[in-house]
């Protein structure tokens, strides 16, 4: 057939598919047939007019089709309405038995709280620690005992307590990953904590308005604690307990279950500290307005985690479940891990991928990881030798508390304190320019094809360092400048400029070209999705943060104290073993969870460029072209 008739013959057709594409409302089922169908024309097109416009015409047509389905594709209903109407009492219903576990261990904990003080009148002292003790004690004696609840303004009050009680679920929920030991144990605290705190009040004969205050707040957020310690037990119990699945697998689908969960208490929280910050302090109200603010909390929380579920779970959402929920969990336990740079890749998918390749080059990262950190504490040790005892401060374990978890940031923030010591500019820098090369290093010849053989051998590591180190190093180096801007705006700067770096950096190792082509590069594939890279920046980083803090706090005390226990050394030599000490274990931590951010990022670029240049769909439709070349050819016999 000749071109002209070619064109004739479908014309109509394409005009339809373009008027199609050029509605603000499209069907994705629509959409997709007429993808089938336009590589069908495509596909004849390359082989019997391989240089007419024809083709070219059908090609953009295809990638215009192709993106379209990604960006486009609903899901039914309303995504956000099916959430909190199906699917987290769903998951609540499959996790009901970590629910009264959770629950069970924190009021076995209260129990705890409030028989130790009773027998030991100095145990809430120990728990509370003298200054709140003495501090309310005034307050009783002037006449105002939750005087505490007061002394802040309304809205920075809230904003505080939100921050605060965020920390302490997602500190419940992240430690599962030590077999739900973690979890269990920070259940345990909290509620000795909390049992510890009410009885003093009842020693002091205010049960009645120490319970109508407290737990006007209370209510929600101890039972948003404890539904987050069932996501910490769900995760944990993924973990130790796989089934038939790889462990890695039933880890993915505990995880996101898990983490739906957190995603479901969140705004509880954010009410809770609302309630804290400008309802309780009205400390005058009546009674039974306070009472009523108790028991509507938790009629919604019994309700809404406990009794809907059920109610879901027997009556009608069977099709809904055995839809999307149980797909979750129907894994292929017989199926491999393998990492897939080709695709768009939703960020949860991204996730998903990330932690198989962290899993696969785990050794590589921690050995990498431990060099640094240990180069990095004796050179800081040998630069500033009797400075180093200005750089942390150390709180034993006996005073450990809820305050002194943010302690290790505070801690941190020594190593980028670059007006006071300029030192760490250019250890950062070597630092984190090595641990940058290194990640990227492994996911670029990964993304290249290239087999673990062909990647890791010494000789092939240096080739590669010779000839990019340098780039990363002016990366890094001019990432790392921002932190020369005083303590608030250095971190915000940073936040916005870093991921957009750390994708250059990438680019700069995956394509092999220079700043300047890698920055057009970048600035070309993002496009439409800047808030889309900086989202998963944000979530990665704060993901990270918590890792960190697994690493270094509360145990970091503890593991040092155990290790002076076997001493015999002075105190001042004692401060300066702690400072090395406390300098390895963070940049240890450092090179382990910086590596969830870059990887992070790598990955979307490869989704980035896949929605932007579509090289999968061209590569699936030069496969097709052969095909139909074949089959034309035997035609033509």
């Amino acid at each position: 057939m000749r071109e002209t008739g070619f064109i004739k013959q479908n014309k109509e057709k394409w005009v339809e598919f373009e008027q199609t594409l050029k509605q603000k409302k499209k069907d994705p089922d629509s959409l997709s047939n007429l993808f089938v169908q336009v590589t069908d024309d495509l596909s004849y097109s390359r082989t019997f007019y391989p240089n007419r416009s024809v083709r070219v015409y059908l090609n953009n047509l295809a990638q215009q089709i192709f993106q379209s389905i990604y960006k486009n594709k609903k899901e039914k209903g309303n995504r956000f309405a099916i959430f909190w109407k199906e699917e987290l009492p769903l998951i609540m219903y499959q996790t009901r038995k970590e629910l009264l576990v959770s629950f069970l261990t924190f009021a076995l904990a209260i129990g705890i709280g409030i028989l130790s003080s009773a027998y030991d009148p100095e145990f809430y002292r120990l728990i509370l620690g003298d200054h709140y003790v003495e501090m309310t004690k005034e307050n009783i004696r002037t006449g105002d005992p939750m005087a505490v609840y007061k002394k802040m303004n309304e809205v920075d009050m809230f904003l505080g307590i939100t921050i605060n009680n965020l920390f302490v679920a997602f500190y419940t929920f992240i430690l599962g990953v030590i077999m739900s030991i973690g979890t269990l144990a920070f259940l345990l605290y909290n509620g000795i904590m909390v049992g510890s705190f009410q009885y003093f009040f009842v020693e002091q004969g205010l049960f009645r308005e120490s319970f109508l205050t407290i737990w006007m707040h209370g209510t929600l957020e101890i039972s948003a604690i404890v539904i987050a310690g069932s996501a910490g037990i769900v995760m944990g119990n993924g973990l130790v307990f796989p089934g038939t699945y790889s462990r890695l697998q039933s880890f993915q689908v505990a995880a996101r279950r898990a983490i739906k969960i957190m995603l479901g208490i969140t705004p509880i929280f954010v009410f809770a500290a609302f309630i804290e910050g400008f309802l309780t302090r009205y400390t005058d109200l009546p009674d039974p307005v306070r009472l009523a603010v108790i028991l509507l909390s938790l009629f919604f929380i019994l309700g809404y985690f406990v009794w809907y579920p059920r109610y879901k779970a027997h009556e009608g959402s069977d099709s809904y479940r055995n839809e999307n929920i149980e797909p979750e969990s129907r894994l292929n336990a017989n199926a491999t891990d393998k990492i897939e740079f080709s695709g768009i890749k939703s960020n949860g998918e991204i996730f998903i991928q990330l932690f198989i390749f962290y899993r696969i080059y785990l050794k590589q990262i921690i050995t990498v990881s431990l060099l640094l950190a240990g180069i990095f504490s004796i050179s800081t040790y040998l630069v500033l030798r009797e400075k180093v005892l200005e750089l942390y401060t150390y709180y034993g374990t006996n005073s450990m508390n809820s305050q002194s978890y943010f302690n290790v940031f505070e801690n941190l923030y020594s190593y980028l304190n670059y007006s006071k010591y300029p030192v760490f500019y250019l250890f950062n820098t070597v630092f984190f320019s090595i641990l940058v090369f290194g990640v990227y290093y492994l996911l670029s010849t990964s993304a290249q094809g290239k087999t673990q053989d062909e990647i890791l051998p010494a000789k092939n590591v240096w080739s590669a360092l010779r000839k990019r180190i340098f780039t990363v190093i002016v990366f890094i180096a001019l990432l790392n400048s921002i932190f020369f801007i005083p303590h608030g705006g250095s971190f915000f700067v940073f936040a916005l400029v870093s991921p957009f770096l750390f994708l250059i950096i990438y680019t700069c190792l995956y394509e092999q070209i220079y700043f300047i082509p890698a920055f057009k590069r970048c600035f070309k594939i993002l496009k439409a999705n800047w808030f889309n890279l900086f989202g998963l920046a944000l979530i990665l980083s704060l993901l990270g943060s918590i890792y960190f803090f697994v690493f270094n706090s509360p145990f970091l005390f503890f593991y040092f104290e155990i290790i002076t226990w076997n001493l015999n050394v002075a105190p001042e030599t004692l401060s300066k073993i702690f400072q090395i000490f406390i300098t390895f274990v963070s940049m240890f931590a450092m090179g382990i969870v910086v590596p969830i951010v870059l990887i992070g990022i790598g990955l979307k670029f490869h989704s980035l460029l896949e929605i932007n240049e579509a090289a999968e769909l061209k590569q699936r439709i030069s496969k097709i072209g052969i095909k139909k070349q074949r089959y034309g050819m035997d035609v033509e016999k």
